[in-house]
């Protein structure tokens, strides 16, 4: 398939941190070898909206939800594009009317997927490789992350060795009522059990007393986590639910290593280019792992298999490598 110039593509993103991110991404690759194709934005309510400000690649965001606004906008684009499908872009979708193509994950990684869908209707980028995520950072993301972090009492100091730690309970602690329930490790696919994140503190203080875990996550992980670490409260800072997703970007910057599943902010951690030590399914490897990211991927049958001592060992790397 071939489109002609000036096509006028409206793109509807997901919810998620890491779809947008990969995406976006893609997305602007594309806008380097055709400029003149014309790339709006339907973003549904719980999509990262911040992304798409201060994106030079995007002309127009739309946040206007009304069936009949819907209706109308179908005549001003040629036709959509969604990432991925979620029930809510489906009803978008119906109401518009439009030509919807639609990135199919198979086995390979979000950007991949987004990817393949940009070389199907742009043959002329058939031979263009995805080597970065991209993200617009502006002055006042910095500004609010130096705020967050003074409020955190981190310091910035050469002494301390920052490590960015994301547990990614955020489905449970929503789903579950009982604090007591989460806490014993009911965990989903991508999630890592919660009392190996305290045997990893456990072994990575006992290599340097100069390690601080950097604990991000959603509001409602908060509770799981200052429950989890209380005891460990010297050699952890905790931000969860404290940051945007730009503002975590710019905090990123300062991290010697990120530990995390297959998450957003392991996404956004690639896009600031932060050493990584990420864990998976078997199940989920392929389309978690980040070919170009500086990323030590761990897995086994199941997540819940990885041992501590693994993990550890690729921590210690990370810092060796970085801090040199």
């Amino acid at each position: 398939m071939r489109l002609a110039q000036n096509t006028r593509i409206l793109v509807i993103p997901g919810p998620g941190v890491g779809d947008c991110i990969a995406l976006l991404s893609v997305l602007h690759v594309l806008k380097q070898y055709r400029d003149d194709v014309i790339l709006d934005v339907l973003a549904q309510p719980r999509t990262p909206i911040e992304l798409f400000y201060n994106n030079p690649d995007i002309r127009y965001l739309h946040n206007n939800f009304k069936k009949k606004y819907l209706n109308g906008l179908a005549k001003n684009y040629d036709i959509a594009i969604t990432f991925p499908l979620t029930e809510l872009n489906f009803f978008y979708i119906k109401y518009l009317g439009l030509r919807t193509f639609i990135p199919e994950y198979g086995d390979c990684s979000h950007a991949q997927s987004a990817f393949n869908l940009i070389k199907f209707l742009f043959p002329e980028c058939a031979n263009i490789l995805i080597n970065k995520y991209y993200l617009f950072l502006q002055p006042e993301h910095f500004a609010q992350a130096n705020q967050i972090l003074l409020k955190a009492k981190i310091k910035l100091s050469d002494k301390e060795i920052l490590i960015g730690c994301h547990i990614g309970y955020s489905s449970v602690a929503y789903k579950e009522k009982s604090f007591l329930r989460r806490w014993m490790g009911k965990f989903g696919s991508r999630a890592w059990p919660l009392k190996n994140y305290i045997l990893l503190l456990e072994k990575l203080i006992s290599y340097n007393q100069n390690i601080r875990f950097v604990l991000t996550g959603s509001a409602a992980e908060t509770k799981i986590i200052k429950r989890l670490f209380k005891k460990y409260h010297r050699f952890t800072y905790n931000i969860s639910g404290k940051t945007s997703v730009l503002n975590l970007a710019c905090i990123m910057s300062y991290f010697k290593c990120f530990v995390s599943g297959d998450t957003g902010p392991m996404h956004i951690a690639a896009a600031m280019n932060i050493p990584l030590v990420t864990l998976f399914s078997e199940k989920t490897l392929n389309m978690g792992k980040i070919t170009f990211a500086k990323q030590t991927s761990i897995s086994s049958e199941k997540i819940t298999d990885i041992a501590v001592d693994s993990v550890f060992s690729a921590v210690v790397n990370c810092i060796k490598n970085n801090c040199s």
